[in-house]
């Protein structure tokens, strides 16, 4: 296997889309316990969310095609081995998320497929593309997000339909990121990573960064460690909120 080196500008752009999602995190808490009343889901709310789960999902594609790139052996059962177990391990995640969020909102719009879902999720279907030609992904991409827009609006009362992007008419969730249009993304994503970092090197030339000087350093520090901190900062983001709520009283 190669030697696994990091990319400080993947990890760069991971940390600062963590950061991104903690941003919106803490104005959903503060919306939820009355501080302030933002529209979160219209606007320049949902823009920013958007960019944040779109920054997310590319980089997710690139680290798939790079993964791929470093396993000497790219046989299927060697490709479903490594992303299967990872994708495992994802999905486990995404359950605790799912049952946490069930928890603390009372059944009321608790993430039932969100990011972390998807991810999971993509890193099995990943398995038939990352092997494939840039252009296939591309096209299956454009092709998958093209259906999300054609489909949308359609509802079903199946978990699979929501799963696709059908979810039933009054389905209500604080995080929703369906199969269809987002896996599009992902697939852009390996392809962009076919593109860039061609045999999982770097192919391009970097712009003059200091990587090692702050703030740039610390983005690159939270990429590194993105899953950790999308699992605790809501915990700590609440419980701040909660102890300032106790102390205010």
């Amino acid at each position: 296997m190669q030697n696994a080196v990091r990319f400080p500008e993947i990890d760069l752009l991971r940390g600062i889309a963590i950061v991104m999602m903690a941003i919106f995190h803490f104005m959903f808490d503060l919306n939820y316990f009355g501080f302030v009343s933002v529209e979160l889901y219209q606007g320049v709310w949902l823009i920013f969310q958007r960019i944040t789960i779109t920054l997310f999902l590319l980089l997710a594609g690139v680290s798939l095609h790079i993964s791929y790139e470093r396993l000497e052996d790219k046989s299927f059962a060697t490709v479903f081995a490594k992303f299967g177990k990872r994708s495992a391990f994802l999905f486990a995640v995404s359950v605790l998320i799912t049952i946490g969020t069930y928890v603390f909102l009372n059944g009321q719009g608790f993430v039932v497929f969100g990011i972390i879902h998807l991810i999971a999720l993509s890193m099995l279907l990943s398995i038939l593309f990352v092997g494939q030609n840039k252009f296939v992904n591309l096209v299956a991409g454009l092709a998958i997000i093209s259906i999300g827009f054609l489909i949308y609006g359609i509802t079903t009362n199946s978990l699979l339909g929501l799963v696709l992007g059908l979810p039933s008419a009054n389905f209500y969730t604080i995080d929703y990121v369906p199969l269809f249009p987002y896996f599009g993304i992902v697939l852009i994503g390996i392809f962009m990573g076919k593109t860039l970092y061609a045999n999982g090197q770097r192919v391009f030339t970097l712009p003059k960064i200091n990587f090692d000087f702050p703030p740039t350093s610390y983005f690159i520090d939270l990429g590194k460690n993105s899953l950790l901190i999308y699992l605790v900062h809501q915990p700590i983001i609440i419980g701040l909120i909660l102890l300032f709520i106790r102390l205010k009283s």
